[in-house]
């Protein structure tokens, strides 16, 4: 396997999309999990 550096925003990014899109999909219990895992993905600091 071999490892790879991505940032955490592009992470949190892309785990509310998933959310979004289960939530379109009728899956909102699925989808409140997503959004409750990407609010736990630290942001960056933008200064």
């Amino acid at each position: 396997m071999t490892a790879r550096v991505v940032d955490l925003e592009s992470v949190r990014a892309a785990v509310l999309d998933l959310a979004r899109d289960l939530r379109f999909e009728g899956q909102g219990r699925y989808a409140e999990i997503a959004v409750q895992i990407a609010r736990q993905i630290p942001r960056e600091d933008t200064e």
